[in-house]
């Protein structure tokens, strides 16, 4: 069965949300400082991005975010899972990612998301990654699906 454009990206947020609260849950208890430390870099490269405006590199560091919290996991599986979908979450990203206001939203979120992790909280990691991608759904029906129609 054939997928419309925009029934993609909210199927691929309902996956990321279902697997990616999941690992930072794991990631609380299970990173490396050199994990941790991977994080920072992508979120300061995002910063950087969103302030030069170079959205590739933005889109880049953003799910170099994600892969470090997958990783930090430490379930090899999940990053498995994702490897199949490399260019379709990288198309969908840089549509959201195009959006100046998404991507100070991302920033914030990411952060959010690796304070969490580094309270080594679980429960409060999973939360906040679930919030980040309440956020991505409200920022993509809003600013881009909603710019489509």
């Amino acid at each position: 069965m054939a997928m419309r454009p925009d029934q993609v990206s909210v199927g691929l947020i309902e996956m990321r949300r279902m697997v990616e609260t999941g690992a930072a849950a794991l990631a609380a208890k299970r990173y490396t400082p050199e994990q941790a430390e991977r994080m920072r870099e992508c979120i300061a490269d995002m910063k950087r991005f969103h302030d030069s405006g170079d959205l590739d590199r933005f889109v880049e560091a953003d799910i170099g975010f994600h892969d470090a919290v997958l990783k930090a996991s430490g379930n090899p599986f999940v990053r498995a899972l994702f490897a199949q979908l490399g260019q379709l979450l990288y198309v969908t990203r840089r549509e959201t990612s195009a959006v100046e206001v998404i991507q100070q939203h991302a920033i914030d979120y990411h952060q959010r998301v690796l304070d969490s992790i580094l309270s080594g909280d679980a429960e409060r990691s999973r939360q906040a990654m679930d919030e980040h991608m309440d956020q991505t759904n409200a920022d993509y029906e809003r600013y881009v699906r909603g710019a489509k129609s």
